[in-house]
């Protein structure tokens, strides 16, 4: 029911194949997303690749586990001592990435400076150029506001709830007024409606956005609004950017409920880790410790977690503002005898902004077993697409949800370490 605040923002990663590539492993990898097999592969064929390609999918993989400073230095490398060798779609890719980096940075002129490099040096169709000028306004109507911040002095413990959709809800306040905000990493930017933003003294910023509504082909416009402080137990946020919506567009009204809004992953990112406990209690350390296993990585702001399937590790988006998981057509495809076996055929319906419906051809499964660093769980009741999610083919393998939670006490998200952990 949050599809429609998947795609708010555009970070356009090229997918075109580097000339200099051809056909290789790393490069049909690279286009697919697959971070964590790409991980693999440079460090098995490092020595024997092109600096120059070395030195890309380095960049690539620094932005991808959330090292956006370390991946900029390496692109300032890569520019330095192979400025005239650069192909135009190499060019173009590097772009994107320094704009993603800097949205990470929470540098929001110099992504809005980037994403007006794109459609002056670069070649773009009309659909491409849409979405870079709507990037454009975006961050520039905000690049006078100061990096957001998150200042702790002490390890924050405090309560979280489910609403009546079944997601995690945290409360934050702004003096006596507190808010009860929805915690979705598959927000690529936090959400607020306009009687909570009134309420939490933001600051309204009047831009007007085109937000494209996943699924369901509707489009809205949005504003922004900043806020100058907020807390989260005794965790301050600052200067924290919200896409402001009117009130009946987080409105669930088939069950009656209507959203405050969502803290999206730029926020939750910058809180490094979190653990959530079954008992209701959420853990944000003021020293998180550190794990060099990492299964999480980033696609522009959305975490994607590798986890085991019938032995084959594959890549999967993870949601914490999705109640429930649901399987894509590659997964379909991958698994499609064992699929209609034990499978029943039915429409898939799933909610979109103001309350519109989507249906879909799909499969229910009675259950999945999966595993996450090894940590063995399953599934039931859920729900596989034969075909893709939108537009574009799905790389992922479904939208893991709040349902992974069910058979474990404790869930840690830790972009320290880019983890993701149940016990």
């Amino acid at each position: 029911m949050q599809s429609c605040l998947r795609r708010l923002l555009f970070l356009l990663l090229c997918h075109t194949c580097l000339a200099s590539f051809g056909q290789s492993s790393l490069a049909k990898l690279y286009r697919r997303k697959d971070y964590f097999q790409l991980r693999s592969e440079l460090a098995a064929n490092n020595k024997s690749l092109q600096p120059a390609d070395r030195l890309f999918y380095q960049a690539v993989l620094h932005n991808a586990f959330n090292r956006p400073k370390a991946s900029d230095q390496v692109i300032a490398l890569l520019r330095k001592n192979f400025k005239n060798t650069l192909k135009d779609s190499l060019r173009k890719a590097l772009l994107n990435l320094e704009a993603d980096n800097a949205i990470k940075n929470y540098r929001y002129q110099k992504a809005a400076d980037t994403y007006r490099s794109i459609i002056t040096y670069c070649k773009t169709d009309r659909a491409e150029r849409a979405d870079l000028e709507n990037s454009i306004a975006l961050w520039g109507a905000i690049a006078e506001v100061p990096q957001q911040q998150i200042i702790r002095h002490q390890t924050a413990i405090l309560h979280w709830q489910k609403d009546k959709i079944g997601l995690l809800q945290v409360p934050v306040r702004r003096g006596t007024d507190t808010c009860d905000l929805v915690f979705d990493t598959g927000a690529n930017i936090s959400v607020i409606t306009e009687s909570s933003a009134k309420k939490l003294h933001m600051r309204v910023y009047p831009v007007k956005l085109d937000l494209g509504a996943g699924t369901t082909g509707q489009t809205m416009q949005s504003s922004l609004a900043v806020a100058d402080s907020l807390w989260l137990g005794p965790v301050l946020m600052r200067h924290v950017v919200f896409l402001l919506l009117p009130d009946d567009m987080l409105e669930f009204k088939q069950a009656a409920y209507r959203q405050q809004g969502i803290i999206g992953e730029p926020l939750i990112a910058q809180l490094r880790q979190m653990s959530f406990y079954q008992d209701g209690r959420l853990e944000i350390p003021l020293n998180p410790l550190t794990n060099q296993d990492s299964n999480m990585a980033l696609d522009g702001a959305m975490p994607i977690v590798e986890y085991t399937v019938n032995g084959q590790h594959l890549p999967f988006r993870f949601d914490s503002g999705a109640s429930t998981s649901v399987l894509y057509e590659p997964f379909y495809k991958r698994f499609e005898k064992l699929i209609r076996a034990s499978g029943k055929p039915y429409k898939l319906r799933t909610g979109g902004v103001g309350g519109t419906i989507n249906t879909a051809e799909a499969f229910k499964l009675p259950e999945i077993s999966l595993k996450v660093n090894s940590k063995a769980f399953t599934i039931r009741e859920i729900s596989v697409r034969t075909t893709p999610v939108g537009m574009e083919p799905d790389l992922f393998y479904g939208n893991m949800g709040l349902d992974i939670f069910c058979d474990f006490q404790k869930l840690t998200i830790d972009f320290t370490s880019m983890r993701l952990d149940v016990n």
